[in-house]
């Protein structure tokens, strides 16, 4: 062991002396250090046993996103309980308008021009482009309930192997990115929302992309998933 991975090791004793939990699993082990002391900056004798079992399960890269996202969290919580009055908190903020530079940057030369004549003519361009995206969302839904419905007559076991249409559909609804919040990795995984071991099922209505990260926070958060695995290791 290098001389710096003694350092860090001995910072982690101290920091979790007063969480039995993850104290144990460094002591022990079974966790190694370069992963807890991904949590360490988060845990506290309240989070302790959650963080524990996360550290166990979970990849570096799960917990790395975890961590991260608990401190956004924390961090709003705080913003929250200021005693400055809501309007004052809004009026203080200053605006980002890198989202709004960044899309009309991705608008082609021709859809601009477009944009632009049709607002000349005293039409309104917001309302128009409204309408078309409510559209696109009922020809979504009407087509995630067309799939949906042979599903839910039809009590044949389905293939763990989700069809090329679904995928579609969901690539459609989604896009490529990952559907968490905030998050704008890639969706390398399409996660049921109703886990297919319990409920055998590809139904589009309970499916959406999440990278790979926030697929393994999505079924370790997910209490009926964790029953599952444990009546399948006990059996």
């Amino acid at each position: 062991m290098s001389e710096e991975q003694v350092r860090i090791v001995l910072n982690l004793e101290r920091k979790l002396e007063d969480k039995p939990k993850l104290h144990k699993l460094l002591v022990s082990g079974e966790v190694s250090a370069n992963k807890l002391v991904r949590i360490a900056s988060i845990a506290t004798s309240l989070n302790d046993n959650d963080l524990a079992e996360k550290a166990r399960i979970l990849s570096q890269a799960a917990l790395e996103t975890h961590v991260r996202e608990q401190k956004i969290e924390n961090q709003n919580g705080l913003l929250k309980t200021k005693n400055e009055p809501e309007s004052l908190r809004a009026h203080s903020k200053v605006q980002d308008t890198s989202q709004d530079v960044r899309l009309i940057q991705k608008l082609s030369p021709e859809l601009k021009q477009k944009l632009l004549e049709l607002d000349e003519k005293g039409l309104d361009i917001n309302e128009m482009l409204l309408e078309l995206l409510q559209k696109r969302d009922d020809q979504i839904a009407e087509e995630k309930e067309k799939l949906a419905a042979p599903m839910r007559e039809n009590n044949k076991k389905p293939s763990r192997y989700i069809p090329i249409r679904i995928k579609k559909i969901i690539h459609q609804e989604h896009g490529t990115k990952c559907s968490h919040p905030n998050c704008h990795k890639p969706g390398q995984h399409i996660h049921h929302t109703l886990p297919f071991a319990i409920h055998k099922t590809h139904n589009p209505h309970h499916l959406k992309p999440l990278c790979k990260a926030h697929h393994e926070l999505a079924h370790q958060n997910d209490a009926h998933v964790q029953k599952f695995r444990q009546a399948s290791l006990a059996t």
